[in-house]
């Protein structure tokens, strides 16, 4: 088997894989529409649908950036190799740090733009992305990067805004500057939100201390029936005092019973030795 039909034969299984377990997407209903489309062979329509999605005014650049790699993708297909350049061309200008995913894309493909992105990005540094707690969702200027840590050894010189987000913690975000040559390491740390329908105690003894109770809700799917744990039971006096009434009580009722049985009234007690 020559080079050539080796590469036919991975581009053939890479998209036979695409097709038959297509990946989870976060993206736009479009974005989504588009790439079905293409999954099925309907390249017209995929064509133009991400054509809609760069003439759409205010589509962010993440959306453009899918649509941009997505027509590469069409016009390679289609046999248009100086097409399908330049929409990666387009798309390397928006992010010139990014490389394709090889599990998602075929081989000849993300070849193709790396070899066009090594090309274009000129000048470079490196950035190396680090964040408290670790596996934080990452985006350089508004385009997924990954998750953290993260090391790209070929970033190019610029300035870029760097967001940082995960479920449960505060967004952060920071300008970093890349340098020819040089190293650059951004640390991020990601504040806990407070819940929404948290409650929030405060003593003052000989300094004020702030305690804050997580109220946690089920919800029964039946009867959409609410739960709301908002302590333990030391919380509601009601129920313990309930509890200590009843024990006593028993407690009472045992001891007069012991007591009756040990002496009936009028009988003598005799005590032998």
């Amino acid at each position: 088997m020559n080079v050539s039909s080796l590469r036919m034969f991975k581009d053939l299984l890479a998209l036979s894989i695409i097709l038959l377990f297509p990946a989870l997407s976060h993206a736009s209903p479009k974005l989504d529409e588009a790439k079905r489309a293409y999954q099925q062979l309907q390249i017209p329509k995929a064509e133009s649908i991400y054509k809609d999605i760069l003439n759409e005014n205010g589509s962010d650049k993440e959306s453009q950036f899918e649509a941009l790699i997505g027509l590469a993708r069409v016009k390679q297909l289609m046999g248009s190799a100086s097409e399908s350049k330049r929409y990666l061309k387009e798309a390397i200008k928006l992010a010139p740090w990014k490389k394709l995913s090889k599990e998602e894309f075929p081989p000849s493909f993300t070849q193709l733009h790396e070899e066009i992105r090594k090309g274009e990005i000129g000048e470079r540094g490196s950035l190396a992305i680090t964040t408290d707690p670790p596996f934080v969702a990452l985006k350089i200027e508004g385009i997924k990067l990954g998750y953290s840590p993260i090391t790209i050894p070929e970033m190019p010189v610029g300035t870029y805004r760097i967001e940082a987000s995960m479920s449960g913690y505060s967004k952060e975000s920071e300008t970093v500057s890349i340098v020819k040559g040089g190293k650059r390491i951004l640390s991020l740390n990601l504040q806990p939100e407070i819940a929404k329908n948290s409650v929030v105690l405060q003593k003052t003894d000989s300094k004020e201390v702030s305690r804050i109770i997580p109220i946690t809700k089920s919800y029964n799917k039946r009867d959409e029936k609410i739960a709301s744990n908002k302590g333990g039971w030391w919380s509601r006096p009601w129920i313990w005092g309930s509890t200590l009434i009843v024990i006593g009580g028993i407690a009472a009722y045992a001891f007069s019973q012991a007591g009756s049985d040990s002496a009936p009234q009028g009988a003598i007690s005799i005590s032998l030795p």
